[in-house]
C-alpha cells in the first residue's frame, strides 16, 4: 500500500485515535475508537510498522495493518 491509495476495511474492525501523533512525545493511549458496522473505504496517508493512518469521514484515524487492504 502506498500514500494515497483507497484501503478497504473490512466489516468489524476497530479504527483508533491516539491521544497524540507523535510517537516520541510518549506512551500513546486510546482517546476514541469506532468500529466499522459495514465495509468501508479510506484514504491512506501514512503507515508505519503497524498501523495505517487514514481520513476517514473527516477524521483522522488508524487502522491495523491487517485489518485494512
Amino acid at each position: 500500500m502506498n500514500k494515497n491509495d483507497l484501503v478497504h476495511i473490512p466489516s468489524n474492525v476497530t479504527l483508533v485515535q491516539f491521544n497524540s501523533e507523535d510517537k516520541d512525545y510518549g506512551p500513546l493511549f486510546a482517546k476514541k475508537t469506532f468500529e466499522t458496522k459495514k465495509p468501508k473505504c479510506a484514504l491512506l496517508l501514512e503507515k508505519d510498522e503497524v498501523y495505517y493512518k487514514i481520513l476517514y469521514n473527516g477524521e483522522f484515524w488508524f487502522v491495523q495493518q491487517g485489518d485494512a487492504y
